[in-house]
């Protein structure tokens, strides 16, 4: 035993208290019966406290001293919303909409030394904050069983804290400021009763992702790349059946889903989630009490194996250039479900 020294405790500790206090006021006016104006403004108070402290010698590999820090940061923004709704007919309406908020400074990563705590606001991220500006109308003629619904948004971003990988932990995913960057998109729905008995239902929505200006480093400029984190194009769809008899009610139902990934992510070695067909099904019986129901259903009809979600956490040790989870869409799978409400 005197050959050996004594085991030293590795680790850290992380002692974190927030506390938010907010006033907040909304109002509407109405203009005529078609027209009407709302806002709102909020203000907080967000106080955010961490004690900090690594030990052991097993952060020195990495570069790391023993370490003890506090710190205390106060943020008091002002978020508020402004927009109009209008009423063009019984059928349509429509609203614009523009809004301001903000996410509170979070901790950058797990592991904190001497470079973190001589930036601005120590080893806490900015607060991030974001204006977002909508339009939208809103179509229903129950009539002819239709509806429709559409939107589109532009959404500026002010220091958007975004996960990387830095030096010297480039295994490990840190937290950063990128300081502008915006969204652009559009989503629209409907939902149809054509016939008697038939109801078709359907999206789509479309986004684009830029980073403006971000340096997460000198020398590394991400500037005009995509987030990467959601498709550019989705696409969805359903179609449904329904008739009574006699002996109750019997339905049919299939619904398929696609996606187009985004083509400007900068991590090209990162496979996207999507560009294929989903579908699913199923057929249902419920007698005219309602006492239970029953469906016959399957998944992935298509029997499609692909990746469904991937995770990237680090950026790799050694010849690795990413670590990548990745998730496959789970094989065709059947099977036979009975329902029985209760409380009736």
């Amino acid at each position: 035993p005197d050959l050996h020294p004594p085991d030293t405790l590795d680790g850290q500790r992380i002692l974190g208290r927030d506390k938010t206090l907010a006033v907040f006021a909304h109002g509407n006016y109405n203009i005529n019966e078609n027209v009407s104006l709302f806002g709102g403004l909020r203000l907080t108070r967000d106080e955010k406290t961490v004690d900090y402290a690594i030990f052991g010698e097993t952060f020195a590999l990495f570069g790391l001293s023993p370490l003890q820090h506090h710190q205390k940061l106060t943020y008091t923004p002002l978020s508020w919303s402004i927009g109009a709704r209008t009423r063009a007919t019984d059928n349509l309406s429509a609203y614009v909409k523009i809004s301001h908020g903000y996410r509170s400074a979070t901790i950058k990563d797990d592991f904190i030394g001497q470079a973190d705590l001589a930036a601005p606001t120590g080893f806490f991220t900015k607060p991030e904050f974001l204006t977002n500006y909508e339009l939208g109308f809103k179509f229903h003629r129950p009539k002819s069983g239709l509806r429709l619904d559409a939107s589109a948004f532009y959404m500026d971003y002010q220091d958007i804290q975004v996960s990387i990988s830095q030096e010297p932990f480039l295994f490990l995913r840190t937290l950063t400021n990128a300081a502008k960057a915006h969204i652009v998109g559009f989503e629209a729905d409907m939902d149809w009763q054509f016939a008697p008995n038939w109801r078709v239902s359907g999206g789509a929505g479309y986004i684009k992702t830029r980073y403006d200006r971000f340096e997460p480093e000198p020398g590394r400029d991400l500037s005009g790349t995509g987030f990467g984190t959601a498709p550019k194009w989705t696409f969805n769809g359903a179609l449904d059946y329904e008739h009574a008899d006699r002996h109750g009610r019997w339905q049919a139902h299939i619904d398929g889903h696609y996606l187009i990934a985004p083509d400007d992510f900068v991590l090209r070695t990162l496979p996207f989630v999507g560009q294929y067909p989903v579908f699913n099904g199923w057929i249902g019986f419920a007698p005219k009490n309602r006492a239970w129901q029953i469906r016959l259903w399957v998944k992935n009809l298509g029997n499609t194996h692909r990746p469904k979600t991937n995770f990237h956490w680090g950026a790799g040790l050694g010849p690795l250039l990413d670590n990548i989870t990745v998730q496959y869409e789970p094989p065709r799978r059947y099977g036979l479900s009975l329902s029985v409400p209760f409380g009736r």
